[in-house]
């Protein structure tokens, strides 16, 4: 069966047995995008409405598209016009052969990169792992501040102890078990230093 992103229009050709009756979240290969996919119905399944309807959507895409290039035409234009008046503008010495008539062309418009064959294939996500975005700026994060808790808490410790004679205890044993890692990193980087 045929799957087509709704954001870039990349389609993939899936297994029918890949997406199920409900449907699945996929994921584009191309752009990234996630939506949800429906298993298609067998051919001439369709009604006319949905037929209708598929094809006005077609018609719209097209016509999204036709703007999109009549406007990059519109650009480049005025670009050139534009670029044209400030080299009439420069004078005939600083704008070189573009004094003597000559337009700048601009160069013709790459089609659209689409993937691969290869590159077509989509991932497929279990619903019930949506994507995680930013897992290392997070974990980053909650490492600094956890790390940020604990020099906090041991150099306020006396002033904490004082403030909450029940933490006092627990606050006593991590110090000394901070203490003595410090003691252990200072002997092994003096046995290091000293070759051993």
């Amino acid at each position: 069966m045929r799957v087509t992103c709704p954001a870039c229009g990349a389609r993939y050709a899936v297994d029918d047995g890949a997406i199920p009756a409900g449907g699945r979240m996929v994921q584009c290969s191309a752009c990234q995008a996630e939506w949800r996919a429906q298993r298609q119905p067998a051919p001439g399944a369709l009604a006319a409405p949905a037929i209708a309807q598929a094809e006005s959507a077609q018609a719209e895409s097209a016509q999204a598209e036709s703007a999109q290039a009549e406007s990059a035409q519109a650009e480049s234009a005025q670009a050139e016009s534009a670029q044209a008046e400030s080299a009439q503008a420069a004078g005939p010495q600083a704008a070189g052969p573009q004094a003597a008539g000559a337009r700048p062309v601009a160069a013709p418009a790459d089609p659209p990169v689409r993937p691969q064959p290869a590159a077509m294939i989509a991932s497929l996500e279990n619903d019930a792992t949506p994507a995680r975005r930013g897992g290392f700026f997070t974990g980053f994060i909650v490492v600094a501040l956890l790390t940020l808790a604990a020099v906090t808490l041991y150099a306020k410790h006396a002033a904490i102890a004082t403030a909450a004679p029940a933490a006092a205890e627990p606050l006593g044993a991590y110090v000394a078990a901070v203490d003595q890692g410090r003691a252990w990193l200072a002997e092994t980087v003096a046995r290091l230093r000293d070759g051993g």
